[in-house]
């Protein structure tokens, strides 16, 4: 039994919706998505606080009473550097 005309038509439209949908539709999905996830995202602050600095570069007491204090990093690795080599540990 041969096709009708109208079957034709119906099946070149179905393909047409779906190319256009394939072409149109998922990029805009996508992009909504994005934009959506991007929206969500925490705003980065425009500087540093304080306190994500950090202090290796100074001296200063931790805990006056037990003698614990901070030094900077590289008189740190000295005196790391000191006693390995004095064979203190």
């Amino acid at each position: 039994m041969p096709s009708a005309p109208n079957d034709s038509l119906k099946t070149s439209t179905a393909v047409l919706i779906a190319v256009a949908v394939m072409l149109f539709g998922l990029p805009l999905i996508i992009g909504l998505q994005t934009l959506y996830h991007a929206a969500r995202q925490p705003e980065v602050a425009a500087r540093p606080s304080v306190m994500a600095i950090p202090q290796h570069d100074r001296y200063e007491w931790i805990d006056r009473d037990h003698g614990i204090v901070r030094i900077p990093i590289d008189r740190a690795m000295d005196l790391l550097v000191l006693e390995a080599r004095d064979g203190n540990e």
